[in-house]
């Protein structure tokens, strides 16, 4: 499904946003 791979792409996206977020803090 279509879907499901852009769920996963999304994940991935916004783990890497949030590590940069704690990192910065």
């Amino acid at each position: 499904l279509i879907e499901l791979k852009l769920l996963k792409e999304y994940t991935a996206y916004a783990r890497e946003i949030n590590t940069e977020i704690w990192m910065s803090t």
